[in-house]
């Protein structure tokens, strides 16, 4: 026999609209503490499921966000999936991934799922603006952006968080000019290659990583560049790179896409006779868990997903309440500093550092926070936030960069 609302209501002394208010997630606040958690503790022992596909037939809602990433595989995105399910489940609200593929045409067809009547609103992760952008505003969407264009922030039609590399990668190539290292290898996705033969534009990403790098006393150029396709196999990244340390003997410095891609530079490092760490520095985007570990410990620029996915979420469910979202953040990544770059790092210990707190006209300084990941000996660093408000103004087309 199915479990009905009546049945709770008589067994909980309670009258069955009240048992609805408490287990439909609709207004909390005229149901005591005491009788709520009665009616939810009866429920559960009864096995009550709600059924979510009837409520929204009644209310017109979902209660459903489609979150839109590049690569359901990718643990940067599992991530992300998991903080903002656990914010927005707290609002009666829950996730459905999409993959996007890395696609320009794919993204914008998925941003047309709450049109559908298929969900309540789109969270897109991996969002980079183009032409389309001005027909996205007053819509319910929300995009996470990469920083790397300057203008990005005020340049986006709708409610969105920036996540800005540029400071710690400052950071980074600081570091290394200082430590004496001369000549950069670069080992990217190809739509982020940072020397292209055909002079085309490139992208946002690669103009920032170029001019930081043209700026600095190292060198670099095309023979020091390693590109694949993010789909591609493992051992393609391994057998261009060895190419490259076998052919370019005087590169001392690898900048890594991903930490995804470190093993089996790592391995063609050593097949060509450098010791990552000693005569050879490396440095990688994302911080998963393993990165800690390997070889001694992998410099990073490490985004603060949890930071950043609570920014989002916020946004996210105030334009599902009708409310005012808060004002678009600018979160600034941080540069782990371990082993693969500084050999007087202990094999296992990390030092942190964060871009300097600034504070202009019309922006609010930047907050000091450890985005709840925690510290340990392993792992110490800090993220700034700035909240800036940003209109729409310009119609002008960043070329797309993947994650």
């Amino acid at each position: 026999m199915s479990v009905t609302l009546a049945k709770i209501a008589k067994l909980t002394d309670t009258h069955p609209s009240t048992v609805s208010l408490v287990l439909n997630g609709r207004r909390h606040d005229r149901v005591s503490v005491a009788t709520r958690e009665r009616i939810e503790r009866t429920a559960a022992e009864l096995g009550y499921r709600v059924n979510r596909h009837a409520q929204g037939l009644v209310r017109g809602s979902t209660r459903t966000i489609a979150l839109l990433l590049n690569h359901l595989s990718n643990p940067f995105f599992g991530k992300y999936v998991s903080v903002i399910e656990s914010e927005v489940e707290k609002s009666g609200y829950h996730i459905m991934p999409f993959e996007t593929r890395a696609s320009d045409p794919r993204e914008l067809e998925l941003l047309s799922l709450q049109r559908q009547g298929l969900c309540d609103l789109v969270l897109s992760l991996c969002h980079y603006r183009n032409e389309q952008d001005a027909a996205i505003a007053g819509q319910p969407v929300v995009f996470r952006i990469d920083g790397w264009e300057p203008r990005a922030s005020e340049l986006c039609p709708v409610p969105h968080t920036v996540v800005d590399y540029r400071p710690a990668l400052q950071k980074l190539i600081n570091g290394l000019e200082t430590s004496g290292r001369r000549f950069v290898g670069v080992v990217m996705h190809e739509a982020n290659a940072i020397y292209l033969p055909d002079h085309s534009e490139l992208s946002a990403y690669a103009r920032s990583l170029r001019g930081k790098l043209d700026r600095s006393s190292m060198r670099s150029g095309p023979e020091a560049q390693v590109i694949a396709h993010e789909n591609d196999d493992l051992q393609v990244w391994h057998d261009r790179t060895l190419k490259m340390l076998t052919e370019q003997p005087e590169i001392d410095t690898l900048l890594v896409h991903t930490t995804e891609y470190v093993a089996p530079v790592i391995e063609a490092a050593r097949k060509a006779g450098r010791r990552v760490g000693a005569d050879l520095a490396l440095a990688a985007f994302d911080d998963p868990p393993f990165a800690a570990w390997m070889n001694g410990g992998i410099t990073v620029l490490r985004e603060p997903i949890e930071v950043v996915a609570q920014a989002l979420a916020r946004q996210a469910l105030a334009v599902l309440k009708n409310q005012t979202p808060p004002p678009p953040q600018v979160i600034e990544a941080d540069l782990i500093e371990r082993h693969s770059t500084r050999p007087d790092i202990r094999a296992g210990v990390s030092v942190g550092h964060s871009s300097a707190g600034h504070s202009s006209a019309g922006h609010s300084s930047v907050v000091h926070s450890n985005g709840g990941l925690g510290t340990s000996d392993r792992d110490v660093g800090a993220s700034h936030v700035s909240g800036k408000r940003s209109p729409w103004q310009d119609p002008s087309v960043q070329k797309k960069g993947e994650h």
